[in-house]
């Protein structure tokens, strides 16, 4: 038993190792948890969402990224800004305008690119709450940051932040994950 146990530890440990060297960027909120009147990349609205900024570093980060739009919030030596925004609103997104993310199969992500960003979100219908409508946009900057970095990035802050959503008893509990390591 002994020796058949030794190999599957190994190849166990080899596992949990290989996904921690395959993180190779982290997400550092610098800007969080306010609220804007308004979903950016949707035409005029006055959603109320929780808006936060999150700066980039690591080996995926790209090196020339401008500030979010939205806020006053300067990149630091070029580190890249995006922008997390989470509405209580059920929306539903027109595929002649957007289109399905390819990464998320099944989750109903979407993506649309505009003046310079790339939104991608995840309608109600893809497990943030039951019952509750809410949609997830991220803003990211249209050059740079895509594909599998992003995919990583919206995966593993989607679960983190439905952790935090889990643990709130109302509204003003809700927080974003201050450190997103993917």
């Amino acid at each position: 038993m002994y020796r058949v146990f030794r190999p599957v530890f190994f190849l166990c440990l080899c596992g949990i190792w290989g996904t921690a060297f395959a993180q190779s960027g982290s997400a550092v909120l610098v800007r969080g948890n306010a609220w804007v009147s308004g979903l950016p990349g949707i035409g005029e609205n006055a959603f109320p969402c929780f808006f936060g900024d999150y700066r980039i570093t690591g080996a995926d980060a790209p090196a020339n990224t401008a500030a979010s739009p939205d806020t006053n919030v300067s990149a630091n030596a070029g580190a890249p800004l995006f922008s997390v925004y989470i509405c209580r609103e059920s929306l539903h997104f027109s595929e002649r305008l957007w289109q399905t993310r390819p990464g998320f199969p099944g989750r109903g992500a979407v993506q649309r690119r505009e003046g310079g960003s790339l939104f991608v979100c995840f309608p109600s219908d893809s497990g943030l709450s039951s019952g509750d409508g809410w949609t997830v946009m991220f803003r990211f900057p249209s050059e740079g940051f895509d594909g599998p970095a992003l995919d990583r990035f919206a995966a593993v802050w989607l679960e983190r932040f439905r952790y935090f959503f889990s643990l709130a008893r109302g509204i003003s509990d809700i927080s974003f994950p201050a450190v997103v390591n993917f």
